[in-house]
């Protein structure tokens, strides 16, 4: 799979990246909370990648810049934002991921209780499902 081609986009795309890969490995490793907080922050980064390579170059420092506070980290805000730009529609079993996902908070950093492993492994599969689907999008 070929990178994106934006130096913004390619940031998001590689951090996106080593954070589902952080994300498996501390669902392996019985480190449940992380593990649900980095896979939903490896689909935040991801979408952000795709938005960002589906934006003209003059655009992206402007959309960069709001990606700070609560609508960057919205997965919904995100989505509708990758519509904006005009790309494919997402698929059924990828709009299901992101149901899943949808879930995700940047304030679960600070939960100290950790999910059933039965439902990491779901929310860690639904995030490598929609990492993936954008990954082929590049």
């Amino acid at each position: 799979m070929s990178k994106p081609t934006s130096i913004h986009a390619r940031k998001f795309y590689r951090v996106a990246l080593q954070r589902q890969e952080d994300a498996e490995i501390l669902m392996r490793n019985n480190r449940f909370g992380a593990a649900v907080y980095l896979a939903g922050y490896a689909v935040e980064c991801m979408l952000k990648a795709l938005v960002l390579a589906s934006s003209p170059a003059s655009r992206q420092e402007e959309i960069v810049r709001g990606f700070r506070g609560a609508r960057g980290h919205s997965f919904d805000a995100l989505r509708e934002e990758y519509k904006r730009c005009g790309m494919a529609p997402i698929p059924k079993d990828v709009a299901e991921a992101l149901l899943i996902v949808n879930r995700w908070d940047v304030d679960l950093r600070y939960e100290p209780s950790a999910p059933r492993p039965k439902l990491v492994r779901r929310f860690v599969e639904a995030g490598k499902r929609v990492c993936d689907w954008a990954e082929g999008r590049f």
